[in-house]
């Protein structure tokens, strides 16, 4: 814990600001770029586990580096909700077995409601 940023100001400013950026760089990469919540996950797992993994082996404990993995958790946490509460992207229609688990916006925001409660307490 003593290698966590402080809560500030500077803070909370910058968690608005990955916050706003991640959701904006997820629909990017989902909507833009035409890559769909499946393939935007992939990108963005494939870019965090090489974050981590580069902090890891070269140990390195800065602030930017957490500020960092922040952003990249909010771009992968809005390809999830979007996938979880949206209709899919018509070219976005892989996932088979799992389509069951496209809830829709009611149900769908309740369920990462209901999980983020749970994870919490």
């Amino acid at each position: 814990m003593k290698n966590l940023p402080k809560l500030t100001m500077w803070y909370w400013g910058l968690m608005l600001l990955c916050t706003t950026m991640g959701e904006l760089i997820g629909n990017l990469l989902s909507r833009n770029l035409e890559l769909g919540y499946t393939k935007g996950a992939v990108v963005d797992i494939c870019v965090f586990s090489f974050i981590v993994a580069t902090f890891i082996a070269l140990r390195l404990k800065r602030d930017i580096y957490y500020w960092v993995l922040i952003l990249v958790g909010n771009i992968g946490g809005t390809n999830l909700a979007d996938w979880v509460t949206l209709e899919p992207l018509a070219n976005d229609r892989t996932w088979g077995i799992l389509a069951p688990l496209q809830l829709g916006t009611k149900f769908g925001s309740l369920a990462v409601m209901i999980t983020l409660v749970v994870i919490l307490l």
